[in-house]
């Protein structure tokens, strides 16, 4: 792997601070962003199953930063054809479920079990019959940015929840023990 610029860095410990305020203010709790009195909409998210695929040709400030996005999340599973030693004893270390495999075996494993990805570097072309064809399997493979609520949107479903506080134009005084 080559150095990282120190624009690069900087890019990186932004996206990481962002990742965080994300999970903290974002994707954690229930809200309610209307403010209706007449009905409640909340939204919630739940984790997915998604997989992170570093294909060959991702650079190294793709790679660092979807990294930056596992470690942060916990509990992701990576899959790549190759990276450092070190680097994949950190992340091991770090709870992350680390896959060195060649692309035709992250694609039979794809097959095997369609789920979310998360793509950087150039995605495999998409044929008929192939696993990325799936409509089982879902590919986020747009650039990489610095938001941590951009780069964590795969790893979340979201709930929306509503609820009628009123019957008829009367409140409806039971709606105050429904808890989310």
């Amino acid at each position: 792997m080559t150095e990282l610029s120190d624009s690069d860095l900087a890019s990186l410990l932004r996206g990481a601070q962002s990742d965080i305020a994300a999970l903290k203010h974002y994707f954690s709790g229930v809200r309610d962003e209307t403010g209706l009195e007449a009905e409640w909409n909340y939204l919630r998210y739940f984790r997915s199953d998604c997989t992170i695929r570093i294909q060959a040709d991702a650079t190294v400030y793709e790679t660092w930063r979807v990294l930056i996005t596992a470690t942060a999340l916990g509990q992701v599973e990576v899959s790549a054809q190759e990276l450092p030693t070190k680097l994949s004893t950190l992340l091991t270390r770090s709870g992350i479920q680390l896959k060195l495999e060649s692309e035709e075996a992250w694609l039979t494993g794809l097959q095997i079990r369609p789920r979310r990805v998360r793509v950087v570097g150039q995605l495999p072309e998409i044929t008929p019959g192939s696993p990325l064809a799936n409509v089982d399997v879902a590919i986020y493979d747009g650039p990489v940015t610095e938001s941590g609520i951009i780069e964590g949107l795969p790893f979340f479903k979201e709930q929306a929840v509503s609820i009628t506080t009123h019957r008829f134009g009367n409140p409806a005084r039971h709606v105050q023990s429904v808890r989310l």
